[in-house]
C-alpha cells in the first residue's frame, strides 16, 4: 500500500508541475529539471513538428535529453508516467524525412 501512495503521489507531482508552476516547489530537484527538459522538448515539437536537429548546437541537449529517456524506456528504468508523456510526445512528431 505504502509503494502505491508513493507512486500516486509522485503522479501527482508530476501532472501538477507540468500543468502549473503553482506547485512547482512540491517536486525534488530531479523531477523539476526532468519536467523542464519535457516542456522545452514539447514547445520545440510543437513549433517544428519535429525532433531538434543534431547538428544545430543551441538545441541538441533536447536531443540528448530525448535519446537518454528513449534508452531508460528501452531498458525498462523509466517510470510508467513518464514513458507515457514521452510516448505521447513522440507521437505529436511528424517525421519529415
Amino acid at each position: 500500500k505504502r509503494y502505491l501512495r508513493i507512486k500516486e503521489l509522485y503522479a501527482y507531482r508530476l501532472q501538477v508541475g507540468l500543468k502549473t508552476k503553482r506547485h512547482y516547489h512540491l517536486m525534488t530537484k530531479n523531477e523539476k529539471k526532468w519536467a523542464e527538459n519535457y516542456e522545452l522538448l514539447k514547445e520545440y515539437i510543437a513549433e517544428h513538428r519535429q525532433l531538434p536537429d543534431k547538428k544545430k548546437v543551441e538545441h541538441r541537449s533536447l536531443l540528448n535529453w530525448w535519446k537518454y529517456n528513449r534508452k531508460l524506456i528501452r531498458q525498462g528504468k523509466l517510470d510508467e508516467m513518464r514513458t507515457e508523456l514521452l510516448m505521447e510526445l513522440g507521437n505529436s512528431r511528424i517525421n519529415h524525412r
